[in-house]
């Protein structure tokens, strides 16, 4: 007697798969994380005002549904991206930081080493943080929608300016510091010039040595460069 047939079902159509290959991740932090980093990857290659919600989306392999779960635009995501950048740097000084006892040159090139390495470590980072191409002075439309003062920028004073800003401030009250330096002009001018110099090289890293882009800042710094 004839076995009869088992019913056939049609052939189910391969999983969709994100930009990065396998299946878009589900737990929402990872889906941040995932469109972090794809909007790292376009901004650096595409610049701010190249880039829009969609790309990201696209980039990351999720819908663009899903991408306004997370972030409003692409301000938004810039910003937390600056903070998550600025985090990590702020992270990687604090590790690297020369004792207080320390001679104060070692000190600042304990500083700019840990800034150079970070920036190294992940250049596209660095550059959409720091580069000339990062988000204009905006605010994101949350922040605009509240009818608050906020601005989402470019991250270009960053990660310790504020620190280095009371470092100057104690030098010049022993007479270490020329009276004539102001601390919070000289912090700011300096983390601006430093984060420019390191984008500068990274894109093209025969401009200079590395070992010539660390002694040239470290002699640049106000504390070194004011000094009595």
């Amino acid at each position: 007697m004839a076995q009869p047939t088992p019913p056939t079902h049609p052939a189910r159509p391969p999983a969709k798969r994100g930009a990065g290959g396998g299946r878009p991740p589900r737990d929402p932090s990872l889906v941040r994380r995932r469109l972090l980093d794809a909007a790292t990857r376009r901004f650096a290659a595409a610049g701010f005002e190249g880039v829009n919600s969609n790309q990201i989306a696209r980039e990351a392999g999720v819908g663009v549904g899903t991408f306004y779960n997370h972030f409003r635009d692409k301000h938004e995501v810039h910003q937390a991206l600056v903070l998550d950048t600025l985090e990590g740097l702020q992270a990687a000084v604090a590790e690297a930081a020369a004792p207080p006892e320390a001679p104060l040159e070692d000190q600042v090139r304990a500083l700019v080493q840990a800034v150079l390495g970070f920036a190294e470590g992940d250049p596209d980072r660095f550059r959409v943080a720091f580069g000339a191409e990062a988000a204009p002075h905006r605010a994101p439309r949350s922040v605009r929608a509240a009818g608050e003062n906020a601005t989402a920028s470019r991250a270009q004073v960053g990660y310790s300016t504020r620190a280095t800003e009371r470092r100057l401030e104690q030098l010049r009250n022993s007479g270490a510091l020329e009276r004539a330096v102001d601390p919070a002009v000289a912090a700011r001018a300096f983390v601006a010039m430093q984060n420019d110099v390191v984008c500068w090289w990274l894109d093209d890293r025969s401009r200079a040595t590395r070992d010539g882009v660390i002694e040239t800042l470290v002699r640049l710094h106000p504390a070194i460069a004011a000094r009595r």
